[in-house]
This record gives structure tokens, sequence and C-alpha cells, in this order.
């Protein structure tokens, strides 16, 4: 939907544009991985939804900002701090209406809202949509908890039974602006606090490739699971070895991003959210499994378990709008830097 004559698409360009909306479900079920069982579940929101997250007019700041800090940079530097610098620029906030009880997610400062509203606002609903199964999730956590001695619980142990999943999910929001090239990503392994990670991707595709076993007896392959503009997906991350391929697309591509300040390359656009837990230990690109271990290895069964068995429901519009509105009043825009952000789909 665009206001201005002379830039509506055509039917070609509108065509291609159109994405079939799909119901979250099962891609990984329960696979073995580098840190025990891991399950994965990817949906795809519906058309009108994407479009009124990409119309969100907090976009065109990010990308200019994240453009001006990828610019070329010295070599050594560049030896130094990885690829990653001049390819991949990020900002985060909290995604509810109010900050988590840990203000820091892999060094980040989490402690004012995301930027991004409309994208708070999907994942507010999605997650008062899914309310039943996190609080389930974690009623089955403390119940196999329960069979560790209490010695043995330490801090990251004893926070599963004084939060619930329904506080705590995909509270962290990343916002990643990203060169288009080919390339991977380093392959990693998350940590603690994509214990139940999701990926939202609003400009752009990439691929999302996990290192799993298919059967007992199987050597571990890469399983490739294609996103796009409009994906969702929602994983225990923390336990799999993980990549992302990116592409270099071609210019003026309906799925890319290009700001209107003027820039002349398209980008990427996508969201990463993580959760509340194992605050001992957050970081990405963790070398070992989050502690205390035993507290992780069955918390982390207990996670892949249901993601592989309970199905997860995708919010409606109005419900999205709704929100908005209410994280809009709640915050004034002067704390996000966000602009108008009800000039279209929203309210004013």
């Amino acid at each position: 939907m665009e206001l201005e004559p002379s830039s509506r698409s055509s039917c070609a360009k509108a065509e291609a544009q159109v994405v079939v909306s799909a119901a979250p479900r099962v891609i990984l079920a329960r696979v073995s991985a580098g840190r025990g069982p891991s399950s994965l579940t990817q949906g795809q929101l519906e058309h009108h939804i994407l479009q009124w997250l990409q119309h969100d007019t907090y976009w065109d700041k990010l990308v200019e900002i994240a453009l001006d800090k990828m610019k070329p940079i010295l070599l050594d530097e560049l030896c130094t701090k990885g690829m990653e610098v001049e390819t991949k620029h990020e900002a985060g906030g909290f995604t509810g209406r109010s900050s988590p009880g840990c203000k820091r997610c892999n060094k980040r400062d989490m402690s004012s809202p995301l930027p991004a509203m409309r994208v708070s606002a999907w994942v507010s609903c999605f997650l008062r949509l899914n309310h039943d199964w996190l609080v389930q999730l974690t009623k089955d956590v403390r119940m196999a908890l329960r069979k560790l001695p209490k010695e043995k619980l330490h801090d990251n142990g004893r926070h599963f039974f004084n939060t619930c999943f329904s506080d705590t999910a995909l509270t962290y929001g990343v916002l990643q602006v990203m060169k288009q090239s080919d390339r991977y990503d380093p392959e990693h392994f998350d940590g603690g606090a994509s214990l139940l990670h999701g990926g939202l991707t609003i400009f752009g595709s990439r691929h999302l490739e996990c290192k799993v076993s298919t059967s007992a007896d199987s050597e571990k392959a890469w399983e490739v699971f294609p996103q796009r503009p409009g994906s969702f997906y929602i994983g225990n991350l923390c336990a799999t070895w993980h990549r992302v391929q990116h592409f270099q697309e071609q210019a003026g591509d309906v799925e890319m991003f290009r700001p209107r300040c003027g820039a002349a390359e398209d980008v990427h656009v996508v969201v990463m959210l993580r959760t509340d837990v194992f605050r001992a230990l957050q970081s990405r690109a963790t070398k070992s499994r989050p502690k205390p271990v035993e507290v992780f290895d069955i918390v982390n069964e207990v996670v892949a378990s249901a993601l592989s068995s309970q199905p997860l429901s995708s919010p409606d519009l109005a419900s999205c709008l709704e929100e908005h509105f209410e994280i809009v009043q709640r915050f004034p825009l002067s704390q996000t830097g966000t602009g108008n952000l009800g000039r279209q789909f929203g309210r004013q």
C-alpha cells in the first residue's frame, strides 16, 4: 500500500510481494544437537501485518545511522573486530510495557524500550496469545528442576521458580541492519538467553542453518531454513550449532529496504528476540553451556519438548494496532526517537 500515485507498484512488482501466511509449525522436533535436544518452529506473517511492520517510520532513521557506522574501516581494525563490524549494525531494547529484571543482554544495555514500537506491539501480542503455553512451560520446568537438590540450583536455577516465561520470554529485542553480500556469519552456539530465541525478518532474505543429527546413528548435517520478509521462527538456539548465510541480491529487489535518506544501497533488516534467563551467561557465541550445567540440561530438554509438541499461534492485525496504541501512550516518543508511528496503518 503506497499513498503516492507516482510510486505505486506495477502488477508484476505487487505479485512478487505476495507472501502466503502460514501458522507456526514444527520444522525441527527434538533433534540431537551440540548441547542437547533442539526444536524449532517457523511461520509466516500475514501480508498486511508484514506491511504494517515495514511501514514503521523508524526504519529510515535506523538504516541511516547503520550505513554511517558501517562505512569502510581500517584493515587492522577489521582484523581485530571481525567481518561483522562492516556488514552489521545493531540497536536494542526491551519489547514489553516495562523493562526486564536484568537490564543487560549480550553486554548490551536493554533498559530502554525497543525503538521499533510496532515490532514491540507484535511481540507483546504474540506473548499474550501464547500466555497459557508459556505458563505451562514454566510449570513443566519447575517440576523437572525439583529433581535436583536445592543446593545445585544456584541463582540461575532458582530464577525459574521466581519468574514465569510469560514475563521473561522474548523480552530482549535487537534490531539488525545488514549489508547484502554473499557470506556466512561465523558458526556459533547462542548463550542462555536463547533458551527461547525468536527471529523475525522485516526486509531481505537469508538462510538459517542448524547443524543437527536427524537420527541417533547419523552424522550431524546442516539443515537449511530459508527466511524472507515476514518469516518468524522460535527455538532453543542455545543448544544448536548454527550459522546464517547472506546473499547478494539484485539492486532494488522488492524484499530489500532502501532508506528515504538517499542512501544508494539496499539492506536487510531483521529482529532477534531473546529471553531473560541464565543471566550469569547470556553472551552470544559462548564456548560452554550455561551454568549450572545440570540446570541447563534439564531446562533445555523441557523447552525442546514443548516447542516440538505444543503449537503456537500468531496474532492478528487488530490486536497489534491496539497494543501499539498502548505502547506509544506509555512511552514518550522522545525516549525512543521513533518519530510519528501512527501515520500509516495505525491510530492517530
